[in-house]
């Protein structure tokens, strides 16, 4: 193993600046780690067709 990252991206998507928010203030971070396993999910599934 090494100290080299295997992997690097940007999220450009800006939150949503809702009520939920006001409550949580990680809602918008909680978003984006629920988006990008969505797509790492479909692109791991997709890789073997």
């Amino acid at each position: 193993m090494s100290d080299e990252p295997i992997i690097a991206a940007i999220d450009s998507r800006s939150g949503n600046k809702d009520f939920t928010t006001m409550i949580d203030s990680l809602d918008d971070a909680k978003d984006a780690i629920d988006w990008w396993v969505e797509r790492l999910g479909h692109t791991l599934a997709t890789a073997g067709e």
